[in-house]
């Protein structure tokens, strides 16, 4: 499915889905997410501000930190690990 024909919250969830998929992938950015969902980094950035006021930059830094957060409440390993 094109980018264009997802809702607002279908096209966040599909980028998280993407970041998600990639969070063992230090160098992971925009520029990769730009190319994963085939959408110029500027048209991506547009969007994603337009949606909920964020840079796609901090959007993927969020998403690393919930995901961290999630993995620390529920597994048995360290902040360090």
């Amino acid at each position: 499915m094109h980018h264009f024909n997802l809702s607002d919250d279908e096209f966040v969830a599909r980028l998280k889905e993407i970041i998600l998929q990639n969070i063992g992938d230090e160098n992971f950015g925009v520029e990769e997410l730009s190319k994963k969902i085939c959408i110029p980094k500027r048209e991506l950035n547009n969007r994603l501000l337009k949606i909920n006021t964020k840079h796609v930059n901090q959007f993927i830094r969020e998403i690393r930190l919930e995901k961290s957060l999630e993995i620390l409440i529920n597994e048995d390993i360290t902040a360090s690990e």
